[in-house]
């Protein structure tokens, strides 16, 4: 099977057998086209269906060690992404060519399977300048937010309040930033919203069923902008950073951070380029990130978990 996707302008061509290319089909097609075609040859991903994957070279190197793939270098021979259960993918970056080895058991771990596909398509991307930040982006009167830190530290409770009072977002999670002309510009990887049973619970306007369950651990993908129209925009640049942690205070607040302090978190949120060049620009572009925003901390209390519409008038007061 044999189909063309596009990822921020960065062109797919996808070969596999039927199998594999019913399980990536939807998860390709989720991933944000862009607005801009780069005018480059487009990645080839050729992944094939093993009993029993390729050994690694001997002097493969463990560059990033991850939940469910691991990621290696060798010097001369690309990049390789494996995951745990032993299908591998090796990347060549400058033949813009990704061959994979899948064997059937990852068939049976989607999860698994989307992170180990999903590894080259952002290194690729990285390469030519859209570097990830976990994050969700958000704007309003031409002033634009990100709100960044580890999972459940409220960044999707944030943006759907911030939805319901008239912002616009990019993301709710996970996006790209990229240097066009001296700013820093961000861009979505998927429209959606990732919502658990609690934020349902709490926003019904989102879902509008009262007998939907989500099974505990699990994540429903949610077309907000269905709900909310016209609230997906494509970029935007960023004016503001904020970093949400949830208190047992009373009462939220937000506290102003140095740009020190804004560079070492925002490290934690990112994943460096395993190539040392691209590394070095992707640092330096997150520089120019945080010299072109202001930042702070969102302590948030038991106020905002109450009535989540209370960080809207937080952010407008402190900040405008």
């Amino acid at each position: 099977m044999e189909s063309l996707f596009k990822f921020q302008g960065l062109a797919i061509y996808l070969q596999c057998e039927n199998i594999l290319f019913s399980m990536l089909e939807e998860y390709l097609e989720s991933l944000c086209k862009g607005q801009t075609q780069l005018e480059l040859n487009p990645l080839m991903l050729e992944l094939k269906l093993v009993d029993s994957p390729p050994s690694f070279p001997a002097d493969a190197k463990l560059e990033i060690k991850g939940p469910l793939v691991n990621i290696y270098s060798c010097k001369g021979k690309g990049i390789f992404f494996a995951a745990e259960e032993g299908s591998i993918i090796y990347l060549n970056i400058e033949e813009r060519k990704a061959t994979g080895f899948i064997t059937k058991n990852i068939l049976n771990n989607l999860i698994e399977l989307l992170s180990l596909v999903g590894g080259p398509l952002t290194e690729m991307l990285k390469a030519e300048g859209f570097y990830f930040l976990h994050a969700a982006a958000l704007s309003i009167n031409n002033t634009g937010f990100l709100f960044t830190g580890d999972g459940g530290c409220g960044k999707t409770t944030t943006a759907l309040s911030l939805l319901s009072k008239g912002y616009k977002y990019v993301s709710d999670d996970s996006l790209v930033f990229r240097d066009i002309d001296g700013e820093i510009i961000v861009y979505p990887l998927y429209r959606t919203f990732n919502l658990d049973q609690d934020l349902c619970d709490r926003f019904h306007e989102i879902l509008r069923d009262d007998d939907l369950i989500i099974p505990e651990g699990m994540k429903l993908s949610v077309e907000v902008s269905d709900i909310f129209p016209g609230s997906f925009i494509q970029n935007l640049k960023p004016d503001f950073i904020i970093f949400p942690k949830i208190t047992s205070d009373k009462n939220s607040r937000l506290s102003t951070l140095s740009q020190m302090e804004i560079y070492k978190r925002l490290l934690s949120q990112i994943i460096l380029a395993v190539d040392q060049d691209t590394a070095k620009l992707q640092l330096e572009v997150l520089g120019k990130l945080v010299r072109q925003i202001s930042g702070f901390e969102l302590l948030s209390g038991k106020d905002i978990y109450e009535e989540p519409g209370k960080v809207y008038t937080l952010i407008s007061t402190t900040i405008h």
